[in-house]
């Protein structure tokens, strides 16, 4: 079987890498008679669009879905940045089986566990966990189909939720956030968005935020 790039938008890493490596790429959407008897897997990472069941039963063995968190928690767009948001002591990824219009409700293949320290960014987990996820995809890929039988449904307890990340995030409520809580969102969103918050009636933002170690127990 083929190879073939699906790209949603211009300019993405998935579309730049395709073109280097000499890939065909379409736009989604498609018709399912597109990769009809073409291909044995799919594999999306990162995709943000609810795939038809159409889409998914043209490829045999379905399509896999890497995402970056312990689902069920935090399902949706933004697990990582929730993660260290919520200053949770580890996270991982999760290889799971994409489902018909529905979002990361799959049943789990693999999962790969990692602590977050309690000074990462962002970032940094990111980095470390797309190495990861990269590993784990391969592991799966080369037990197929025995890893997809062995699948499990995901867990009906500890779901939450990680919607897309906009600017109001950022803000600052003196009044209903600690010290902790201020900087936990700083490491979380500071790549993204300066915190921000009014002080005496003046929009200020918040370029770097540091705790004194001495006063917190992590």
């Amino acid at each position: 079987m083929s190879d073939l790039a699906i790209v949603s938008r211009p300019g993405s890493v998935v579309r730049a890498f395709a073109e280097d490596e000499k890939l065909p790429v379409i736009e989604w959407p498609f018709n399912h008679s597109v990769i009809e008897n073409k291909f044995d897997l799919g594999i999306v990472v990162s995709f943000g669009h609810l795939i038809p069941k159409e889409i998914i039963s043209a490829i045999p063995l379905g399509i896999l879905n890497v995402h970056g968190s312990l689902l069920p928690r935090w399902r949706g767009a933004a697990p990582i940045l929730y993660a260290v948001m919520n200053a949770d002591p580890e996270t991982g990824v999760t290889i799971m089986k994409i489902e018909p219009h529905k979002f990361d409700t799959g049943s789990i293949v693999r999962q790969y566990r990692c602590p977050v320290a309690p000074n990462e960014t962002t970032p940094q987990v990111t980095d470390r966990l797309a190495v990861q996820g990269a590993r784990l995809l391969m592991e799966c890929v080369r037990d197929l189909p025995r890893c997809l039988e062995m699948a499990a449904p995901q867990p009906e307890y500890g779901i939450t939720y990680a919607p897309r990340v906009t600017m109001k995030l950022s803000y600052v409520n003196w009044t209903t956030m600690g010290a902790k809580q201020v900087y936990d969102l700083h490491r979380a969103i500071s790549h993204l968005y300066s915190l921000t918050t009014s002080w005496h009636g003046i929009q200020t933002r918040l370029l770097d935020i540091k705790l004194d170690p001495t006063n917190f127990c992590f």
